[in-house]
């Protein structure tokens, strides 16, 4: 809604409680970059156990880290926020020991309704994919 719209102004305290929380997170490695205002990222260093049978970083790895960060990014200051649509591009890949960091930014705010978008980036920085999610805002 015009004139209601903040940019997000994420609390580390309470992000580093959502990672912590986070099993999925934990049992990836997955593990908090930056929060700034407006930004969320999340790094992960591609093991072993996180490659397809290609020898590269799964698919559902990269989804699950820039899903970590749009979680973070859209909880990670006061109000409960639900995925309800998420996409991804894949334009690139990794191998083990790389470090993959999504960065998590907010594209468009409503009082119920946020999207984001998330740029998975390896450590050369280049676009490994680009992830666009929407939440909806509880209360």
């Amino acid at each position: 809604m015009r004139g209601e719209y903040r940019r997000f102004v994420p609390k580390p305290d309470a992000i580093d409680g959502l990672l912590t929380d986070d099993p999925v997170a934990a049992l990836l490695g997955i593990s908090r970059a930056e929060s700034t205002e407006g930004l969320v990222a999340v790094r992960l260093t591609v093991r072993p156990e996180h490659l397809n049978f290609l020898g590269r970083v799964h698919g559902g790895i990269v989804f699950t880290l820039a899903d970590t960060a749009l979680a973070l990014a859209s909880n990670g200051f006061g109000r409960t926020a639900l995925a309800v649509d998420a996409h991804i591009v894949l334009s690139a890949s990794a191998a083990a020991g790389e470090v993959l960091t999504a960065e998590a930014f907010d594209v468009a705010e409503s009082r119920r309704l946020a999207t984001y978008r998330i740029q998975v980036v390896r450590s050369d920085r280049r676009v490994l994919a680009s992830f666009d999610g929407t939440v909806f805002r509880l209360a």
